[in-house]
């Protein structure tokens, strides 16, 4: 970083391995499962400049896996379990895929920082999730049959609260560097972050230029009147 709070990143290519330099007054950063290593980054090489520099958002990595329905299922849309004391998320509820067909998840499994790249659903631990997710379906849907639940697939989520812990919602953070720079750290971005989106972006939006925001600039964003 400059003087004035520019913030100069190096990127290199994971192919070709050339390096790029990229240089900006303003970074808004949303790193998912990587937000960790943005903290450790900012905390090694930020922190001289940084007026505002707010405790690390720490994110912890949660594995969700997703089981189909062979034949006809039961339900034809969206049914969600009650919440209970200390969930993980939502629960295991049911999902329409982009084909139409049902599946149920995500439950919700700690994994080690290590394998947040890992989606796949190993053998050893299939018949156990299988099995988890058919209790937790059963409750809500007492007619669905375990024989006809398979593996389907699996994703892995950062979250801010790790496993024992309240649910916590997601988190974004400002650290003003010199003058004019700034960075803007989006932590924790589950559901409903999707359902949240235009919230979050008028939000940053308003970080980023608070002058315009006070002019009514953001009421001309095209969900502004939705």
């Amino acid at each position: 970083s400059g003087s004035s709070g520019a913030i100069v990143a190096t990127c290199v290519d994971g192919t070709t391995r050339e390096v790029m330099t990229i240089e900006a007054q303003k970074v808004v950063a949303s790193m998912g499962n990587f937000t960790n290593d943005l903290w450790n980054g900012i905390i090694a090489n930020c922190d001289p400049l940084a007026t505002h520099t707010p405790p690390p958002s720490i994110t912890y990595h949660c594995k969700g896996r997703y089981v189909g329905y062979r034949g006809k299922t039961p339900v034809s849309r969206l049914v969600y379990p009650c919440p209970l004391p200390n969930l993980k998320g939502l629960g295991v509820h049911s999902v329409i895929n982009m084909d139409g067909h049902v599946l149920f998840g995500p439950d919700a499994l700690y994994v080690d920082e290590s394998k947040s790249s890992d989606y796949s659903i190993s053998t050893s631990e299939e018949a156990q999730m299988i099995q988890s997710s058919y209790e937790a379906i059963r409750k809500y849907i007492p007619s669905i049959e375990r024989e006809r639940l398979f593996a389907d697939f699996a994703g892995v989520r950062p979250k801010l609260s790790k496993e024992g812990e309240a649910a916590r919602d997601f988190q974004i953070d400002e650290i003003k560097l010199g003058t004019h720079g700034g960075l803007i750290i989006l932590s924790g971005i589950e559901s409903p972050g999707l359902t949240a989106s235009t919230a979050i972006a008028e939000h940053v939006a308003t970080l980023l230029n608070p002058e315009r925001a006070k002019n009514g600039v953001l009421d001309q964003l095209p969900w502004a009147n939705r």
